[in-house]
C-alpha cells in the first residue's frame, strides 16, 4: 500500500528549483567580481587580492602602502578576536 500524495514532492521540488536558480545567480554575481579583481591585477604588476579595497560604486582599486598596512592590522586584530572566541586563545 502507497501512501497518499498530498503533493509535498511537488513543493520540495519548486523550492529546490528556486534555491538552485538564487545560486547559479549568485555565483554569476562571484565571478563578476573575480574577473574585474583579475582585471585590475592584470593592470597592476605585483599586485595580489589583498591590495585591492572595493569602491563605492562597485570597482575595485590598489590600496597604498599605509592603507594596506591599516587593513593588515585590522584583519590579525579581527583574527585574534574570533580565536579567542573559539576558545583557542
Amino acid at each position: 500500500m502507497r501512501p497518499e500524495n498530498i503533493g509535498v514532492s511537488t513543493v520540495d521540488h519548486n523550492v529546490d528549483r528556486v534555491v538552485g536558480t538564487r545560486s547559479r545567480q549568485l555565483w554569476e554575481t562571484v565571478k563578476g567580481r573575480q574577473e574585474k579583481k583579475k582585471d585590475v591585477i592584470r593592470d597592476n604588476p605585483g599586485t595580489t587580492g589583498k591590495d585591492l579595497s572595493i569602491r563605492p560604486e562597485g570597482g575595485y582599486r590598489v590600496m597604498d602602502s599605509k592603507e594596506r598596512e591599516r587593513k593588515d592590522d585590522f584583519r590579525t586584530f579581527h583574527n585574534q578576536k574570533l580565536a579567542k572566541l573559539a576558545g583557542g586563545g
